[in-house]
């Protein structure tokens, strides 16, 4: 996964070297957070890594996993991403 992340990070870079000057806002390059769940096979290795949420019963459900990327707006190339556990207690958002 780590090997993953660096390079999109690079290429996302590289990418974004080269996009024109007009692509940027006033001068200044913009960039766009954005994120998401994913639900995941209900195995045990899934279920290890990202265990059920709280909110959810035993046995109900699949393990879920948060995404978040880092996006340039002008270019559209993602400069950096994470992958997490998804943590959340019965009854808050998560």
């Amino acid at each position: 996964m780590a090997m993953v992340q660096t390079l999109a990070g690079y290429v996302g870079q590289w990418v974004t070297g080269q996009a024109p000057a007009v692509w940027h806002w006033r001068g200044h390059p913009v960039r766009l957070v954005d994120g998401t769940t994913v639900t995941l096979p209900d195995t045990p290795a899934n279920q290890s890594a990202y265990p059920q949420p709280r909110s959810q019963q035993p046995g109900l459900g699949f393990p879920l996993c948060r995404l978040v990327g880092l996006v340039c707006l002008g270019s559209g190339a993602l400069l950096n991403a994470a992958i997490s556990r998804t943590e959340s207690t019965r009854g808050e958002v998560p």
